[in-house]
Parts: C-alpha cells; sequence; structure tokens
C-alpha cells in the first residue's frame, strides 16, 4: 500500500506520515521503492479488506463486516 493512501486511511496528511517515517515513528514497516514511492506493509488492514471483500460476495454487503469479524478472532485463536 503506498504511504499516502496509508496515510489518508489513518486520518493524517501525506506530510506528516512522511516526516513519521523518515523519523522513525511510524507505526508500520515502509519501503522505499526504486522509484522513490514508499510503500507500507500493513497486511492485517489488506487481509482484513479481503476477507471483508469475500464475506460480502458470500453472505450478502449488510452481514459481510460481522463475517469478517467473526473470521479475523476466529484466527487470532
Amino acid at each position: 500500500m503506498k504511504l499516502s493512501v496509508w496515510a489518508k486511511r489513518q486520518g493524517v496528511c501525506y506530510k506528516t506520515a512522511w516526516r513519521m517515517w523518515k523519523e522513525g515513528r511510524l507505526p508500520v514497516p515502509v519501503e522505499q521503492l526504486p522509484t522513490g514511492n514508499e510503500r507500507t506493509d500493513d497486511i492485517v488492514r489488506d487481509l482484513h479488506e479481503v476477507i471483508v471483500s469475500m464475506c460480502a460476495r458470500l453472505y450478502g454487503k449488510r452481514s459481510a463486516r460481522n463475517r469478517a469479524e467473526k473470521a479475523l478472532k476466529a484466527i487470532h485463536e
């Protein structure tokens, strides 16, 4: 996930996230790509989005979030 997308989801501006990354205060690992872009490894967030998407297709839009949360709880147990 690009740093700009991560910053938007976290509710901070890109410049703030970039400064946090440069200072080593970002709560997720970040790597700089050869193109100059920064990419976060927010695997948990990505996994949650995939599970919600799958549940929405299987169980419908209304119960997708609830089913996804149950699936994530089962993974942690």
